[in-house]
This record gives structure tokens, C-alpha cells and sequence, in this order.
């Protein structure tokens, strides 16, 4: 009988930023940028091969939170694996920046995308009925914010710029953390 090898594991992300190529500026707040970006690793073969990610910098001169809260924060947002939560794939500090690997949510926040459906159906003429996509969105947000609570977590900002869309229309958090609340997440 033939052995069944175990799925492999994910791959690694890099905790270097010379392993990141910035792409473009997606979101500026008070005390972070967040960046379009791309790995720039080579595997065991020497082929490049690349990932798509969003990258969250926080100049961390410019905060007043405990170091050792952001951390435990971070810690606790890797460890989260939900449909509807943001997964950080990793996260490390180059000089006074703490750097914040993330999956990109290429329809950005619930807000804009509701926006942006309305606009397309006012300029085509159409009646806006948003109710069906408000519906949706509400359900995902839900269900990521059960599985928050399950796990002893409270979001204390909840709103709809708050959320963000992928590809698939899944919603996700931005952040859920006090801390990192306070520190521009969200």
C-alpha cells in the first residue's frame, strides 16, 4: 500500500524587506502607509518566484502604545485563520518601522466598493438597490466577528471602511486590536 506524503507546508514569508518590491501606495493614515507589493525570493532551484501582498509600514517613533502590547497584538493576528479575518502573513521591524505582511484585498474597503457599485449604476441609469450587497457583507462581517469572540478577541472600531474585500468578495478585518487602533490600523 502506497504512503500518502502530508499536504506540504505553506511557504515561508520573508522577514527582510530587501525580500519586498513596494508596488505602489494603496492607503495612508495618521501613522502608516500601506503598500501594493511582491516577494522577491528564489527557491531551492534558483527560479524567482513572487507573491502578491499588501504591506502595512508603522514608523514606530511616532506612537505611544507599549511595544510589548503591539507584539503580543501581532502575535495574536498571525495565529488568526478565518475566511473573514485578515491574515498577516508576518511581521518585522526595519530601523523605527514595523512592517505588517498581509494578504491584498484588491476591492479595498466594503465602504468604496459600495460607492463604486452605486456611481456605476447611477451613470448607466439604473435603480441603485444595494440592499442584496449591504445583505452580504453584513453575514461575512458577522461570521469573521464570531470567530474573533470565539477566540477571546473584541473589535473595538467596527464600520464599514473597517472592512475589506478580495477578489472573491470575502470580507475581511483590517485590524480588531486596540493598539493597533490607536496605532492607525484601521
Amino acid at each position: 500500500m502506497a504512503q500518502v506524503s502530508p499536504p506540504a507546508p505553506p511557504a515561508e514569508w520573508p522577514t527582510d524587506a530587501s525580500h519586498y518590491e513596494l508596488i505602489g501606495k494603496i492607503g495612508q493614515g495618521a501613522f502608516a502607509s500601506v503598500w501594493g507589493a511582491r516577494t522577491k525570493m528564489n527557491n531551492a532551484g534558483g527560479d524567482s518566484s513572487s507573491r502578491e501582498c499588501a504591506v502595512k509600514v508603522l514608523n514606530l517613533d511616532h506612537i505611544d502604545s507599549n511595544l510589548s502590547e503591539i507584539r503580543l497584538e501581532v502575535q495574536a493576528m498571525r495565529l488568526s485563520s478565518h475566511p473573514n479575518v485578515l491574515a498577516c502573513h508576518t511581521a518585522f521591524v526595519k530601523g523605527t518601522d514595523l512592517w505588517l505582511v498581509t494578504q491584498i484585498m484588491r476591492k479595498g474597503s466594503s465602504l468604496h466598493s459600495l460607492q463604486t457599485a452605486r456611481r456605476s449604476y447611477r451613470d448607466r441609469g439604473l435603480p441603485c438597490r444595494m440592499e442584496d450587497h449591504i445583505l452580504y457583507v453584513f453575514h461575512e462581517t458577522l461570521l469573521g466577528l464570531k470567530y474573533i469572540h470565539d477566540n477571546g478577541q473584541i473589535h473595538r472600531d467596527i464600520k464599514y471602511v473597517h472592512l475589506v474585500l478580495n477578489r472573491m468578495v470575502c470580507v475581511s478585518w483590517k485590524s480588531r486590536f486596540s493598539a493597533l487602533n490607536r496605532l492607525g490600523f484601521c
